[in-house]
């Protein structure tokens, strides 16, 4: 269902990738990420660097309009449910920002300190989310209340994670570590296994669950599942 996708340019797809027109007002920005609802109507997507915005769109990426609170931050990602209700980007100066409007308003949820959160993913219902963070010390971060409270996996392996994704349901979360392991819960984020037995740097990860594929940067490969 991905309709969208950022690099240095906004380009909007709507023919399952077929065919490609960048958006005239999304150019020349630092997109950092972007993430659809189920039907590619709300998408949202973030930019990086000291200006970074939210940008959102309500009309299958047609039109964008920048949010107008907050700005300014250096955003890592962002994960939409299945609806589009539920929104949560994520800040490299470790800050959870929660929409539950279809990307309306944003509350601020949580701010850690001195950590870069890297990556995010909710399930469809929007209910459960899990966050995690970069460095050697990297934790993962949990809420099963649609991001109203987050808590850290108190048994959770700790690493420089680069990458999280949940299922629909929320039940099967994999994470990817650069130059670790990759990790995946079977109990909605509770408790985290690793499942290969070597170590690669690994970048990003997308599961549906049963099925799940990991790429790895430099020298890249992908793996699947």
């Amino acid at each position: 269902n991905t309709l969208s996708i950022f690099s240095k340019f906004g380009v909007n797809l709507n023919n399952y990738g077929s065919t490609w027109t960048v958006v005239s007002s999304t150019t020349n920005i630092n997109w950092q990420s972007v993430s659809l609802s189920a039907s590619g109507q709300y998408q949202t997507a973030v930019t990086n660097g000291s200006s970074g915005q939210i940008y959102v769109s309500t009309n299958y990426g047609s039109t964008w309009t920048v949010v107008s609170s907050p700005t300014n931050i250096n955003w890592s990602a962002v994960s939409l449910s299945g609806s589009g209700q539920y929104q949560t980007a994520v800040s490299n100066g470790g800050q959870i920002y929660v929409s539950t409007n279809y990307g309306s308003t944003w509350p601020d949820t949580l701010s850690l300190t001195n950590v870069n959160l890297s990556s995010v993913s909710l399930s469809a219902s929007g209910q459960y989310q899990t966050v995690v963070t970069n460095g050697s010390s990297g934790q993962i971060y949990v809420s099963t209340n649609y991001g109203s409270t987050w808590n850290a996996v108190p048994s959770g392996p700790s690493g420089n994670w680069q990458s999280i994704s949940l299922s629909a349901s929320g039940q099967y979360q994999t994470a990817v570590q650069n130059g670790e392991e990759i990790y995946v819960s079977t109990n909605y984020g509770t408790n985290w296994s690793p499942t290969v037995n070597f170590n690669s740097s690994w970048y990003s990860v997308s599961a549906s669950g049963q099925y799940q594929t990991a790429c790895t940067q430099p020298g890249g490969q992908l793996y699947v599942s």
